[in-house]
């Protein structure tokens, strides 16, 4: 629905495979511009395109992409301070969520675990003054459940609990909710890749003086860093499996 309103107002939509499959399917009009297969070719012209004050949304296939784009995403991130303010490039750029998905310098990496957070992302990136990337999970994609709403980039609690902090991003969020009861649990959905939450993430292990992280190594880094003295246990990073987690909580529990 979110994409349909983005063309219905004018906005354009890049990318690959627009309208012919994936979360594109099936949308047509003036506004639907298929690229050739060259992540650089497209964000180069949506640059382009948000610069002359066109709304711009590009979806890439491959998460890998964002490495192939890389020069082009930063440089459009350092417009608006290279011209000081003259300029800006408003871009969104979709990706599929990938735990190795790539890091671009300055360009925001937000991540939707949920439906309503991947409309929010998107407003909030077409309204930025730089491209931002929103990686789309399955879950954002296929379900109607939702949480609370947060700013783009904060951190939020999707479950309360005393015991441990689960710290999840992307796929590893359901993973984490579906293993929390048995654990008391609090699960901190950290919603971006960069910049990281790291108030939210710090609160979070003062609460509890435990810490698991499901897919985020950077984010147990910080949350060592920030609340070193508050831990009772070791922390461990897992990847996004249930049974994995269910196994770290159970040993950072343990008496």
């Amino acid at each position: 629905g979110r994409l349909e309103a983005h063309l219905a107002a004018g906005g354009w939509l890049l990318g690959e495979g627009v309208g012919v499959h994936g979360v594109t399917h099936g949308l047509a009009g003036a506004g639907v511009q298929l690229t050739p297969f060259s992540e650089q070719a497209s964000l180069g012209l949506a640059t382009g395109a948000a610069m002359a004050g066109r709304s711009v949304v590009v979806v890439l296939e491959d998460p890998a992409g964002l490495a192939r784009a890389a020069e082009v995403l930063a440089d459009a991130a350092g417009l608006a301070g290279r011209s000081e303010g003259g300029w800006t490039a408003p871009v969104c750029v979709l990706v599929p969520w990938d735990a190795a998905l790539p890091d671009v310098p300055g360009v925001p990496v937000h991540v939707a675990a949920f439906a309503g957070d991947l409309v929010a992302m998107v407003d909030a990136a077409l309204a930025s003054r730089g491209p931002v990337v929103v990686a789309m999970t399955r879950a954002a994609l296929d379900s109607r459940e939702d949480a609370a709403p947060a700013a783009p980039g904060a951190a939020r609690v999707v479950r309360a609990g005393t015991a441990v902090s689960v710290l999840a991003l992307g796929d590893g969020v359901a993973h984490a909710l579906a293993v929390a009861e048995s654990y008391d649990a609090e699960v901190l959905d950290l919603r971006a890749r960069w910049p990281l939450d790291v108030a939210a993430v710090a609160a979070s292990v003062r609460r509890t003086g435990r810490v698991v992280t499901v897919g985020a190594p950077t984010a147990l880094a910080a949350a060592v860093q920030a609340a070193f003295w508050h831990l009772e246990s070791p922390p461990a990073d897992v990847p996004a499996d249930a049974d994995a987690l269910a196994r770290a909580l159970a040993q950072a529990l343990a008496p």
